[in-house]
């Protein structure tokens, strides 16, 4: 369905909506879409199993962000320099 243009917001909620699996298993689920994995799924996903490797799905930051300076710190930097004249 494409996004009605002249109200992204309504259509991406009504989208929402309609894709949502809140409910699907009752008030006191708390799995969700995990009900899908019942024993039957993890025995066939084992199947595939080659190696016994394990790997981090951690992602790094492409480089580190630069420190922010607070107001309290340019404060003490015009006192600082202020007080040096």
């Amino acid at each position: 369905m494409p996004l009605d243009r002249t109200d992204p917001e309504g259509a991406i909620a009504a989208a929402a909506k309609r894709c949502s699996n809140w409910g699907r298993w009752g008030a006191g689920d708390v799995l969700g879409t995990l009900n899908f994995l019942d024993e039957a799924k993890r025995r066939e996903d084992a199947a595939l199993v080659r190696r016994g490797a394990t790997f981090s799905l951690t992602q790094r930051p492409a480089r580190p962000r630069p420190r922010q300076r607070t107001r309290g710190t340019a404060r003490s930097d015009l006192e600082l320099k202020e007080s040096a004249r």
